[in-house]
């Protein structure tokens, strides 16, 4: 270390020279014991300095400037309680420095506890536990479950700083175990709601390759129904897949085309109302004074028409009309369509999972009617695709209520705006 490694000894040797050119200036006693004190104050500053560098220095020759506790510095732990994941600085088995995620989530105290009274998991304890030894090259990555709720899985990476020091990062990947669960279970489902109707179509086809049943055209002709009727389930069902393959891979073009919400939503009612079901005839379609546009698809706007109230049609009880609404909001900003069934209702534990796919309250009911179980989950893609809302309310016994609110076009929501106020419905 040179005398000038020190700013503050700089200063003091400024002042030294300043003083000691002053003095040379005086003669006698006072020259003489201004010199003594200069020199004093240059030997002191030494001295000080030197001392101050020697407490700086670490057993190990290293500077404690360098090793300064990075994780001690406001700034630090300010930038570190800005992450929205879990970090953990671990020294010697112990936590030394914690963000306010972790000790959200691994609960406080958290400092200074042992790894295994922080964590309290097994196997992060293990997996720390086991790279104290380990080179400072080796990162390492984990996934951990059951650390939080029961529910959540978390992707455990141990960074080592140097021999010593270890930090922890825990990361959320529950939505991606879910998504993934999600696949699996949705090529489950339509795995086996395909096979379903064709295994009983290969039955009957089997059947009627018997020279005995194949003579006698009664049974033959029923066997041959529900074949057609198989076969019709199996079209919607792969029908239904694509559709809603399509709507989620954003196939379609850009939303931008302004459509009369009212004129699908008609054409939709009297398709319903001509086709083979008889519970067409139970519609009741009422409308509203002057519906707005909406930008949107038009055969996707039908096709969610019709699914919601065929979905209607198949479980209101025999007889109830069946009350589809369309008018425009209170604000004049959304356009509403209400589909409302005189049904057995569905219980409140059943309607958030109404919309998943292949989800049946009662699924043997369901097959028995006709359903694919991709009707409302299509539904509710395409709501979302036209920036809608979807609402689902039933009582047990009193029938389910659907509600679709899509927001009208920008030019008819300009119009909207600059309806004097007088004349607004508020």
């Amino acid at each position: 270390m040179t005398i000038f490694s020190s700013q503050r000894l700089l200063i003091i040797l400024c002042i030294a020279i300043a003083g000691s050119l002053l003095a040379a200036q005086i003669d006698g006693y006072w020259a003489r014991t201004i010199a003594i004190v200069i020199l004093c104050i240059i030997t002191v500053g030494i001295i000080l300095d030197e001392g101050v560098a020697a407490s700086r220095k670490h057993p190990d020759g290293e500077d404690h400037a360098l090793l300064n506790p990075l994780h001690e510095h406001p700034e630090f732990l300010s930038m570190v309680n800005a992450l929205p994941n879990p970090l953990v600085i671990v020294s010697k088995n112990r936590v030394i420095s914690a963000n306010l995620s972790a000790i959200q989530l691994l609960g406080a105290p958290l400092i200074g506890q042992n790894i295994a009274g922080a964590f309290r998991h097994s196997a992060i304890i293990e997996k720390l536990s086991q790279t104290e030894n380990i080179s400072n090259d080796s990162n390492e990555i984990h996934t951990i479950s059951g650390l939080g709720q029961r529910a959540q899985r978390w992707e455990m990476r141990i960074e080592h700083i140097d021999e010593k020091h270890r930090l922890v990062q825990l990361f959320d990947i529950s939505a991606n175990q879910a998504a993934e669960k999600m696949r699996v279970d949705f090529v489950a489902n339509a795995s086996h709601e395909l096979l379903t109707p064709l295994a009983s179509i290969k039955g009957f086809i089997e059947t009627l390759g018997d020279d005995k049943t194949a003579a006698d055209s009664k049974t033959r002709n029923k066997f041959l129904n529900i074949i057609a009727n198989e076969a019709q389930r199996m079209e919607s069902l792969i029908r239904d897949l694509m559709s809603l393959s399509r709507i989620e891979a954003g196939s379609f073009a850009d939303i931008v085309k302004e459509v009369k919400f009212s004129d699908i939503t008609e054409q939709a009612i009297n398709s319903l109302k001509k086709g083979s079901d008889k519970r067409g005839e139970d519609i009741v379609f009422t409308i509203g004074d002057t519906i707005p546009r909406v930008s949107g698809d038009e055969g996707l706007l039908r096709q969610m028409v019709i699914n919601i109230v065929a979905n209607s049609m198949r479980y209101a009880k025999k007889d109830t009309p069946i009350l589809v609404h369309l008018e425009k909001t209170q604000s004049a900003s959304m356009v509403r369509l209400t589909v409302k069934d005189h049904g057995d209702g569905i219980d409140i534990e059943h309607i958030p999972r109404l919309t998943e796919r292949f989800y049946r309250v009662d699924s043997g009911r369901s097959k028995a009617l006709g359903g694919t179980g991709l009707g409302l989950s299509l539904v509710k893609h395409i709501v979302q695709r036209h920036r809608g809302h979807m609402d689902i309310s039933s009582k047990k016994g009193d029938g389910t209520l659907i509600t679709i609110l899509l927001p009208i076009a920008a030019k008819d929501h300009d119009n909207v705006n600059h309806v004097p106020r007088a004349k607004r419905t508020l």
